[in-house]
């Protein structure tokens, strides 16, 4: 708890007078030198906060009215006011300010708290700051923490290793697995309410010279919503996109590296499709995030394989399908075979750009004329750091920004798509059995209209979205 600068053993107080007469016996000066002394745990409990206490008044905040055991309880730690002025926010903001006005990891005394204690804190920093990740370590002198935020990770702090040794058993039971067992990788999973937030833990334990490393994927299901139009995209990539979307039929692939934001914009597009007419299934592995109205299997789980469910998600009557990835041949049969009856696939595949889609899908054993015939369209995109709103203004000489405490020193805050896409019917319209070379299609392409990743993402450093250094870092020279 946070001790105020002004003791009440420095005051004539009397439990028995009420606060306004209590209030007379501490000079204005001093009661202005009180600091906040509700605890965390209590605010946490109560659903509120105080942020000031001046003039006698008590200022808080919450995201509900004020009840009487909670003015009982401010008038009993700050005996010397004698009203109470509340403001309500919404639950969202409540906890974010809750989480800013607290103290964060780097104020812990870690060897004075539990596992439950520091695992929390460690939680409510990924959620306040939006990490995505939390890698656990092991080295020689015990458990390195470290966020991932924006796609790089950053170090935290080293956890001795008596602590490190109780977090990670702390993790492992949270995620139903086996503590005992320290040399075989192991994958777990659990939920849990941080900062008001329903969060979504994917755990992976690998065993490495020094011990297990553990990494947490955060999965916020409030953040997984993202509507189409925000996610970064071009004009030109939107326009296309819809084109290609309003086509009954067909095979659409969104292609690029891992962590490259491809469900997240598979998502972004379900929710645009979905509609009370139309059957939307999807076949995951995993099963990221719930979308209502939609139905979703996870594959690889309770013995369904991505074909065994592919074949009875078919035998469901849907008009649109979310294949997570197609990893082998008899997958990608599966789905082109799909897109052939009249079905809307949509799914994921590793290549290096748009233009490595269709040989890719030859190598998997399906025919030319079925591939020029039902693929619809191909999408390769990337993510990109975007420049920090509150430096943007303030640059040094070349392409790198100020850093401001506003994005941890960084120059950037939050990321952006940006993608190139090729619509088979608007960019390669007369196409045939030899036009599945890439460099074909790309000198096809490129004479009606297609923009190329590198070209779209220049669009973005001239609009200030992001810088040139960063493009490098994404794109490569």
């Amino acid at each position: 708890m946070i001790q105020p600068d002004l003791l009440l053993s420095e005051v004539s107080f009397n439990p028995s007078q009420n606060p306004a007469q209590n209030a007379s016996a501490i000079k204005p000066s001093k009661l202005l030198a009180f600091k906040p002394i509700l605890s965390k745990t209590l605010a946490r409990q109560h659903r509120f906060y105080v942020t000031g206490v001046d003039a006698m008044i008590i200022r808080t905040r919450g995201p509900a009215p004020l009840d009487e055991i909670g003015e009982d309880l401010l008038y009993h730690l700050y005996p010397c006011c004698q009203r109470i002025l509340h403001t309500v926010v919404s639950e969202e903001a409540f906890w974010m300010q809750f989480y800013h006005h607290y103290c964060t990891t780097q104020s812990i005394a870690w060897e004075n708290e539990t596992a439950r204690q520091i695992l929390d804190a460690l939680m409510e920093t990924a959620v306040g700051e939006a990490y995505t990740d939390i890698h656990f370590t092991p080295n020689e002198s015990g458990m390195l923490v470290r966020f991932r935020h924006d796609g790089l990770l950053r170090a935290d702090r080293v956890l001795p290793k008596i602590l490190a040794r109780r977090c990670l058993n702390r993790l492992k039971i949270l995620g139903s697995m086996n503590i005992a067992q320290q040399h075989t990788p192991q994958d777990g999973r659990f939920s849990m309410t941080v900062l008001g937030r329903l969060i979504d833990c994917r755990l992976s334990t690998h065993p490495t010279v020094w011990g297990e490393k553990i990494v947490i994927r955060l999965l916020d299901k409030k953040r997984a919503f993202v509507p189409l139009k925000d996610l970064g995209f071009t004009p030109h990539v939107q326009d296309v996109l819809h084109h290609i979307l309003q086509k009954p039929a067909g095979l659409f692939v969104v292609t690029g590296p891992t962590g490259a934001g491809k469900t997240t914009t598979l998502y972004a597009i379900l929710q645009q499709l979905n509609q009370p007419d139309v059957n939307i299934v999807t076949l995951e592995s995993p099963v990221e995030y719930q979308l209502p109205g939609i139905t979703q299997t996870e594959a690889e789980r309770r013995s369904i394989t991505y074909t065994e469910g592919l074949r009875s998600l078919l035998r469901q009557d849907p008009d649109i399908i979310l294949i997570g990835e197609i990893r082998d041949a008899e997958t990608a049969q599966m789905a082109m075979r799909a897109a052939m009856t009249g079905h809307k696939v949509l799914t994921t595949l590793h290549t290096q750009d748009v233009f490595g889609v269709l040989p890719r899908l030859l190598d998997f054993n399906i025919k030319e004329e079925t591939i020029v015939n039902h693929v619809s369209g191909v999408l390769s995109q990337r993510l990109v750091r975007k420049t920090c709103v509150a430096c943007a203004g303030e640059k040094n000489s070349g392409d790198d920004v100020v850093a401001c405490p506003a994005c941890h020193g960084t120059g950037f805050r939050g990321r952006i798509a940006v993608g190139e896409i090729l619509s088979m019917d608007l960019h390669v319209p007369n196409r045939g059995a030899e036009m599945l070379d890439p460099e074909a299609i790309r000198q096809a392409a490129q004479k009606k209209g297609y923009i190329p990743l590198k070209k779209t993402a220049e669009m973005l450093v001239r609009a200030g979205l992001t810088t040139a250094c960063e493009i490098s870092r994404v794109l490569g020279q």
